[in-house]
């Protein structure tokens, strides 16, 4: 029995209690180079819009209940939100090497991208979870025939790989001892490092520089993930000069003077769309659609109001709308909060609520009533 393959039954036996067969699966890895002495230096990025999101009073429940998966699952990434999309699988992957703690880099200045990365989805694959935060667009995938899900994840997203592409200067990939690869047309680099955003976990990775100072990178999160030959598929599937547009079914004559932060779209997954704007002192300002009424506001007759020609309920003490539309539900509203490390939340000022009166009072929906064809979220913003 080799090195590897102790530390593997050491782990599942922890996990699994009784292991006797290791799954083949996990090392089935292509013959994957060393891992690096080297470990590369990461963007948090998921770190970042979990404070965002705890910090947010309209969000406690939904905080609340993302800290439990979170505690479970030890990835504190994407949002908060349950995106279970099927049971757990007879198979689970586990980290087939060890996991050194990763060290941050500072996230990029300035504001999120207001678009999506470019990609062809091969056949028997599905986009997941498209995102961005400063610095990054991110595209979660999902093959079809993966048993599998995400590593130190029992069942709380669907995802075999993670696909990035990074602003200039907001990432750099320390490759040496990594084996040489092409991407189209660009060297690239295939080797091991930190789970970007996650950091538990060392995957195997496929990076290229596409454009000077500027990386994408395909991270495999599952044992079909790793397999070089899934990392250059999606690889040459990702368009990382192409920005898409993100359709948005709303459109603002005002919102707060506050950067966008962070954009998380799983709507093909049947879940949600959060756009958020917030400031390093701790304002943020929300707008999330749902396929269902996200009964954050009570609808009484004291809370309803006309919202661009369409019936909701809007909370000024607590600066807080609900509001249907074609399609789903609209939710938005306004918070304050302490700094780190505590992100307390605080009392809501004259000001916000001024701010949302404006808001609610410019608010309209596509087509009247929400329906498509949606507007590109860089013309609904102003």
């Amino acid at each position: 029995m080799n090195d590897l393959e102790t530390r593997l039954r050491a782990t599942l036996a922890a996990r699994a209690g009784d292991i006797t067969t290791l799954p083949a699966a996990l090392l089935d890895l292509d013959a994957a180079p060393a891992d690096p002495v080297d470990h590369d230096e990461v963007l948090d990025l998921g770190a970042a819009r979990a404070a965002r999101r705890a910090r947010s009073v309209r969000w406690l429940a939904l905080a609340a209940a993302a800290a439990v998966v979170l505690l479970a699952v030890g990835v504190a990434q994407l949002g908060g939100r349950d995106r279970r999309s099927a049971p757990p699988p007879a198979t689970q992957s586990t980290t087939p090497t060890p996991t050194p703690t990763p060290t941050p880099t500072p996230t990029a200045a300035g504001q999120a991208p207001a678009s999506t990365v470019g990609l062809v989805v091969p056949a028997g694959w599905r986009a997941t979870l498209r995102a961005s935060e400063p610095g990054r667009r991110l595209v979660t995938l999902r093959a079809a025939a993966d048993p599998d899900f995400p590593y130190g994840c029992n069942g709380c997203e669907a995802a075999t790989d993670y696909a990035s592409v990074f602003e200039a200067g907001a990432f750099h990939a320390h490759t040496d001892g990594w084996a040489a690869a092409t991407v189209a047309g660009h060297p690239a680099r295939l080797g091991r490092m930190s789970w970007i955003g996650v950091g538990k976990h060392v995957v195997r990775t496929l990076a290229w520089q596409f454009a000077p100072g500027r990386w994408a990178v395909v991270q495999g999160v599952t044992a079909l993930g790793e397999r070089t030959s899934t990392l250059e598929l999606l690889a040459a599937a990702l368009r990382p000069t192409v920005d898409v547009p993100i359709p948005v079914p709303f459109r603002f004559g005002f919102v707060p003077d506050l950067p966008l932060t962070s954009v998380t779209d799983d709507r093909s997954e049947g879940y949600s769309l959060t756009v958020t704007l917030s400031s390093a002192e701790g304002r943020t300002f929300d707008v999330t659609t749902w396929p269902h009424a996200p009964s954050t506001v009570t609808h009484t007759a004291a809370h309803r109001t006309v919202v661009g020609g369409q019936i909701g309920w809007y909370d000024r003490t607590a600066g807080v709308l609900d509001v249907p539309y074609r399609g789903g539900w609209l939710e938005l509203g306004i918070s304050e909060s302490a700094g780190a490390p505590t992100y307390d939340s605080l009392p809501l000022t004259a000001q916000d609520r001024a701010d949302m009166d404006r808001v609610v009072a410019g608010l309209t929906f596509t087509n009247g009533d929400g329906s498509a064809p949606y507007l590109p979220l860089e013309q609904a913003v102003p």
